[in-house]
């Protein structure tokens, strides 16, 4: 048997789930400004104290005399310690302290361990590599967990920081944090399985002790200790969250914030509650699950990969959030990954089967990692929205499961995030020399901006000047550019659409649900059909997909109906509330409608600038003829208008 034959590759599927944090420690090795302090505490409750910008932290503890557990100078100004009630308010009685907030624990996200198939999805894609050779990926990736086997053969650990004091210098007692590791990145060699970007350099960072037990003051350590390694450090894999009781919220949204400002990739499993991750519908709430609620991190839920439908345990997201930093068609989760039976590696150098949003994490950043890969890292907190949005685009709509629903508890969907051929450097399919100038031929890919720049020298202080630039349709495009200019160096860059792009999510309600039919196409795709209705008047099914557009757009598909005339009616409205949104009995006045029998017809409306529910139903009002039906396939968005 081949190599590649030996491994099971570890797929993106979806279901997702979270899972607890731990991290690798290693004292000697911590740099000289990451300062992690244990030492004996007074009895009390435990707390994160933040110091208002400006304030002496060293000075302050000097003069209150206090011994801190953990003093932040990177992801936080403070400390973290025990504390009695008679110092907790004297201490917010003073002008230089901005808050004092009760520490908590932080809970793993992982379920029971279970058997079952895994869904493979990258074995294909190039970057990858997986081809049964050991051809590491060159990406950095801090694991915060129960730490990770350091010396497990089929992982590449490269650092570690023990941040509980627990003595195990980040390696992993309980499984957790290594299973992660293995999803994230696992070798691609003749042993075990494949992770998702194999061979990716991981960063053990344990903030739960070996009895399982973490705290947020951990967590936050953690990312202290992450940010004095921001020059390398590109993502971050946080499999855990909160367990419902409150949290010293301001404290660790402003660590995650100051992480994600440096460039850093924050991914988050949704968690395993089956709640909103916005505790109250209303962001901001020290009961939200966090950290996947807050509006900088990467929010992962879980589906299952074998059924494909989301796992009935994942946490969800009814309300997006505001402000809003990606367009995600799942409101406050970005994407939906495998999170059930999902094979990986384990402690004692062996192998295991978990179930929960922890694994989906995994998978999440992984697939960031493989992008990194092709694309390189972020540098700011734009860049890292950029490549959260990338993802969410390029990624599968939930209406192409193969399912005709997926049960989200919420009607937002997100999409199972895939890698994808739009994350790669496009390719010139010719570049001549012609008697009117240079000229150039691409592929382009749809929705995505392919711009061919040109510069007069090959150094760092020569600006790269736009020629032109398209929008993609998935055709072969021709630039010429008819300068005379005798020397010109030339590149072709292609950007994902912006945050304020175009996001498609299907949403199907009525009688009888909408599905995909595969003996039902146009021009080779399987056509949306509505379900079988019934004979009462106005009992309308639906489906629905949303768009979010900047600036004028043009929309496009074809339909087909097989309906009583003048009596069944295929529509498509803009913006009315069939969608799950309010509708309380009034039809509302379609934009394009047909009835009887009528073939594929192509349609094309203008749709304003904003965000907008587009909406096609099947209504039903007489007993109906013909095949009592409606089709709808071919759906495009192109944005751009006078």
């Amino acid at each position: 048997m081949n190599q590649l034959c030996q491994k099971i590759v570890l797929a993106l599927s979806l279901v997702v789930s979270v899972l607890p944090v731990r991290a690798l420690a290693q004292p000697d090795a911590q740099p000289a400004n990451a300062t992690l302090v244990h030492t004996n505490q007074p009895t009390g409750e435990r707390y994160i104290v933040r110091l208002r910008e400006g304030a002496d932290v060293d000075g302050f503890l000097k003069e209150f005399k206090l011994k801190p557990r953990h003093q932040y100078r990177h992801a936080l100004h403070g400390f973290a310690m025990e504390l009695d009630a008679t110092m907790v308010e004297r201490l917010k009685r003073e002008p230089r302290i901005l808050d004092v907030e009760p520490d908590g624990h932080v809970v793993l996200c992982s379920q029971t361990p279970s058997t079952g198939f895994i869904r493979m999805g990258v074995s294909n894609f190039p970057v990858a590599h997986i081809n049964g050779q050991d051809n590491r990926i060159n990406v950095d990736v801090a694991v915060l967990d129960t730490g990770i086997q350091l010396d497990h053969p089929d992982l590449n650990v490269v650092q570690g920081v023990d941040i509980t004091g627990s003595g195990q210098n980040g390696n992993d007692n309980d499984g957790h944090g290594t299973h992660v590791a293995g999803i994230i990145g696992a070798l691609d060699n003749d042993i075990g399985v494949v992770g998702v970007a194999p061979g990716v350099r991981l960063w053990s960072v344990q903030v739960f002790d070996t009895n399982g037990i973490g705290y947020w003051s951990y967590v936050i350590a953690g990312m202290e200790w992450i940010l004095t390694n921001a020059d390398k450090i590109e993502v971050v894999n946080a499999s855990l969250s909160s367990d419902g009781s409150a949290t010293p919220y301001a404290a660790i949204h402003q660590a995650v914030t100051n992480l994600v400002n440096q460039g850093i990739v924050f991914v988050a499993g949704a968690g395993n509650g089956s709640q909103d991750i916005s505790a109250t519908g209303l962001y901001g709430n020290p009961h939200d699950i966090v950290p996947a609620a807050f509006p900088e991190v990467m929010a992962v839920s879980a589906m299952n990969p074998v059924s494909n439908l989301i796992a009935y345990f994942s946490d969800y997201s009814s309300v997006p959030h505001n402000p809003s930093y990606v367009n995600a068609p799942g409101a406050g989760i970005d994407l939906a990954e495998p999170g059930v039976d999902i094979l990986s590696t384990y402690t004692n150098s062996g192998y295991a089967t978990l179930t929960g949003t922890s694994m989906s994490c995994g998978f999440a950043s992984g697939l960031v990692a493989l992008y990194i890969a092709a694309n390189g890292r972020a540098t700011n907190a734009q860049g890292v929205y950029a490549i959260r949005q990338a993802l969410i685009n390029s990624s599968l709509p939930q209406s192409q499961w193969g399912v005709p629903y997926t049960y989200d508890p919420d009607g937002n969907l997100e999409p199972l995030g895939v890698p994808s051929a739009s994350w790669l450097p496009p390719a010139l399919t010719s570049a001549v020399v012609t008697t009117n100038g240079f000229q150039f031929s691409f592929f382009t890919d749809p929705l995505f901006t392919d711009s061919i720049q040109f510069t007069s020298a090959l150094s760092d202080s020569n600006q790269w000047t736009g020629l032109t630039s398209v929008i993609g349709t998935g055709s072969n495009v021709t630039v010429l550019d008819s300068a005379t200019a005798s020397s010109r160096f030339y590149r072709l860059v292609r950007t994902p659409p912006a945050p304020a792009g175009v996001s498609w999510s299907t949403l199907t309600t009525g009688t009888n649900l909408w599905f995909l039919e595969t003996n039902v196409t146009y021009a080779g795709t399987p056509a949306f059909q509505s379900g079988a209705e019934g004979n009462t008047w106005y009992v309308y099914n639906v489906c629905a997909l949303n768009a979010r557009v900047v600036g004028p757009g043009t929309l496009t598909f074809v339909w087909k109906v097989s309906s009583t005339t003048n009596q069944d009616f295929l529509s498509y409205y803009l913006d009315n509330a069939f969608g799950g949104v309010g509708f309380v009995g009034a039809s509302p006045v379609p934009i394009g409608q047909i009835s009887g029998e009528v073939d594929w017809q192509p349609q094309s409306y203008s749709v304003p600038p904003g965000v907008h529910q587009l909406v096609w139903t099947y209504s039903k009002q007489s007993n109906g003829s013909g095949q009592d039906a409606g089709w709808v396939d071919q759906v495009v968005y192109t944005p751009g208008g006078p």
